[in-house]
């Protein structure tokens, strides 16, 4: 539907099986590749006892200079579960670029799970960390009451749940073309971006230059915590071989239980597939459209050497 209340109608055509080769409109294959590895995050916990609604603050050791501390946002002690989440992120954000899953256990008198927070007694706050990092994200956590009289106790990263390693090194992409043929990219940085990658195929892999793109599907949502990338044989009309991840062997890829996997998502095919045209490309603004007239076969001449037409209310 158009902003303007128009409705319009835009379709894609497939058409199966056709016999012809090499079709520039043949249906391109895509790929999948992964690099997985063990996501564990950096966790630390806080257990708020009798909590109330004044405030305090948590200041964080730095791992490399101790005299240093990181400071949250003050943190009332009976917060729900959005302000938890505000106050963490907002800290994870800063010391860390990246967010905080934030997780809220209530407990009444009897030490039970409640959903109650007028029978809360207890509240227990697990917090992890969403990106990998190397080593502890923390190594002392200092509570600074500001105006809560509740008490306030917490548990380290080295306690609960320290960070699996995360994804380093360098990798290839093992290219095979549909004649068999079997290349390797330039070696790729664990970081490196979609147009990076793709310029290193091209480099290595020069069949298909020009003739695939590829992207990130932003899961993991961290480069660090594993790589997803999505090919597409968009400029190839033959359907190629799959394509491999390899480590490199002078600087191989680094994280813990490392697998890598690939599949192809949608294969190359003979259908034909023609894109939706726009509709603005439909459309005319001729209120006499051009018409070709024709006379039991033989070309009519109409005056002026041109023909139109017009729509007219029926009569009677």
């Amino acid at each position: 539907m158009e902003h303007t209340g128009g409705d319009h109608v835009t379709v894609a055509v497939e058409i199966e099986q056709t016999d012809i080769v090499d079709h520039p409109h043949s249906f391109k294959e895509m790929q999948k590749l992964n690099i997985n590895i063990d996501n564990n995050w950096d966790t630390f916990r806080v257990t708020i006892l009798n909590p109330d609604d004044g405030e305090f603050i948590m200041n964080f050791q730095d791992t490399e200079d101790l005299t240093e501390y990181h400071s949250t946002w003050p943190i009332t002690a009976n917060g729900n579960l959005d302000h938890m989440w505000s106050k963490f992120s907002s800290y994870c954000g800063g010391r860390f670029g990246t967010w905080c899953r934030v997780a809220i256990e209530m407990y009444d008198d009897q030490d039970v799970i409640t959903l109650d927070p007028a029978l809360t007694v207890k509240n227990v706050i697990t917090v992890e960390l969403m990106r990998l990092i190397t080593g502890p994200s923390t190594n002392n956590i200092l509570i600074a009451k500001t105006s809560t009289a509740s008490t306030i106790t917490v548990e380290l990263p080295s306690e609960v749940q320290l960070s699996s390693t995360p994804l380093n090194g360098k990798y290839q992409i093992k290219c095979l073309d549909a004649d068999g043929f079997t290349s390797l990219s330039q070696e790729i940085e664990w970081w490196h971006s979609a147009n990076t990658i793709a310029e290193r195929i091209f480099n290595g892999c020069d069949q298909f230059y020009d003739r695939l793109e590829v992207w990130e599907t932003g899961v993991p949502d961290y480069r660090q915590n594993g790589i997803e990338l999505i090919i597409k044989f968009q400029g190839l009309n033959a359907d190629p071989g799959q394509f491999e991840v390899v480590s490199v062997d002078t600087d191989p890829l680094q994280g813990d239980n490392i697998l890598l996997t690939w599949e192809t998502v949608t294969p190359y095919s003979t259908n034909l597939w023609y894109e939706p045209v726009p509709f603005e490309m439909l459309k005319t603004y001729e209120t006499k459209p051009q018409i070709i007239v024709s006379v039991d076969g033989q070309p009519a001449v109409c005056h002026g050497l041109n023909c139109d037409y017009t729509y007219v209310a029926a009569v009677g």
